[in-house]
């Protein structure tokens, strides 16, 4: 993805769980695990109201270094 807004997540998961349904699979998540956009967690908790959001310890350390 190119540009990572919430339309683009959102299309993104959509898509995943309109494959997920045609092979008669049910996505019922607990825990997603993501770098820290705003974007990406947002979209995550409307599809998945019930998941608990973990954040990358990779992805942290790596905006931490930056600084």
């Amino acid at each position: 993805m190119n540009r990572r807004r919430i339309r683009e997540y959102d299309c993104v998961i959509k898509a995943v769980k309109s494959e997920a349904k045609a092979n008669n699979l049910i996505l019922n998540p607990e825990i997603i695990m993501s770098d820290f956009k705003l974007a990406a967690i947002h979209s995550f908790k409307s599809h998945f109201a019930q998941v608990n959001f973990k954040g990358c310890l990779f992805h942290l350390a790596q905006s931490i270094t930056y600084l």
